[in-house]
């Protein structure tokens, strides 16, 4: 149980809300920020490291560039940008992992291929994807621009951080040319 784990980590069992989280039992809350393949582990009663693999996997990297706006309007593009990525994505077996909102522009990390949900095709989903996706964001009010960057190849899959704070993620030479080719 949560009880036993706090009890034998004392890192852990500075976390008091981890214990209020099991009482009020807000697990059922909490997956909705949990990327597929994480819950299928956890589902599964395995541990997360058992997703640390090095993988062939496609990747695209969204920026979307917003026109100038007041806050409130951008917080709306970058929902709007992240419901409409995750609902073309989904269709096709990929994986958000990540939206991130930088000074000037908002980045979106899209996984194709991870344990679970791979498939042959996963290279041309990517690509249809990312037209997909293109054509839907720039149509979106308030945005300026879209540029997506496409590449497949092998990247370290698995967890990252510190014990109290953990992250799913993909790491390699690929992401950071799928960064750069936008």
């Amino acid at each position: 149980s949560v009880s036993d784990v706090l009890k034998k980590n004392e890192a852990l069992s500075l976390r008091k809300s981890i214990l209020v989280a099991e009482e009020k039992n807000i697990g059922s809350e909490i997956r909705k920020f949990m990327i597929r393949p994480v819950l299928t582990q956890i589902d599964a009663h395995q541990p997360l490291e058992y997703l640390t693999e090095m993988r062939q996997v496609s990747i695209l990297f969204v920026t979307l560039k917003p026109k100038e706006c007041p806050f409130p309007q951008l917080v709306t593009i970058v929902n709007n940008s992240y419901q409409i990525t995750c609902e073309i994505v989904y269709k096709s077996m990929g994986c958000v992992n990540k939206i991130i909102l930088f000074d000037k522009d908002i980045m979106i990390l899209v996984v194709f291929g991870l344990r679970g949900f791979k498939h042959e095709s996963e290279a041309q989903a990517a690509l249809k994807c990312a037209y997909s996706i293109k054509k839907s964001l720039s149509a979106l009010d308030g945005v300026h621009e879209v540029s997506i960057g496409v590449t497949t190849g092998q990247v370290y899959c698995g967890v990252v951080g510190h014990p109290l704070r953990r992250e799913f993620t993909v790491i390699g030479a690929i992401v950071n040319k799928a960064a750069r080719l936008m």
